[in-house]
């Protein structure tokens, strides 16, 4: 007698394209080839993740559009327009909070190089003045323009600075500190 399988729970999780057809039949319990067999007749198409990703966009943005079935096209978009725009901005705040973030390490940095001199803590737990190490200031400086540099790009993208899809010219600010390194 034949098992009976929910072809349609097995259909859904395939076309999600999230699970390999090991890890479906360990979940539903018909065989790899089988579900292989099944989908190659039934004509499955396998991963649907982008159209996921549309829709998921679709209702970040529309969250808040009016109930009202009678709203005007321009009132949708309003609405809709206004929703992304808070995400936007929540963004640009969390981006000028890591800008600061880093600035305030490299003025340390500074700090401490001017000085010749940071303050350490001991095992013993008392603290103790020892002369910067190039390879801690080295590793600090590189780690904060990293940030910076990752910073001022998705704020550019969080501002709409750059033109979309493309590509920047130039050199990445990681090349040109190994070049000045040289």
């Amino acid at each position: 007698m034949a098992r009976a399988y929910d072809w349609e729970a097995v259909e859904r999780d395939y076309r999600l394209g999230l699970h390999s057809l090991r890890e479906l039949s360990a979940r539903h319990g018909p065989s790899e080839g089988a579900i292989r067999k099944k989908a190659k007749a039934e004509g499955w198409s396998k991963d649907l993740s982008a159209q996921i990703r549309q829709r998921v966009r679709e209702k970040a943005c529309l969250a808040s559009a009016p109930e009202d079935r009678a709203a005007s096209d321009a009132e949708i978009v309003e609405t809709a327009a206004d929703a992304c725009t808070e995400i936007i901005r929540g963004h640009q705040r969390l981006l000028m909070q890591a800008k600061t973030l880093a600035e305030t390490l490299m003025d340390r940095l500074g700090e401490q190089l001017e000085k010749g001199a940071m303050t350490v803590q001991l095992k013993s737990g008392e603290t103790d003045e020892v002369d910067v190490p190039l390879d801690y200031a080295g590793k600090t400086l590189g780690n904060a323009t990293m940030a910076l540099e990752r910073v001022v790009r998705l704020e550019r993208q969080a501002y709409g600075l750059d033109e979309a899809g493309k590509e920047q010219s130039g050199k990445s600010l990681d090349e040109l500190l190994a070049e000045v390194a040289e």
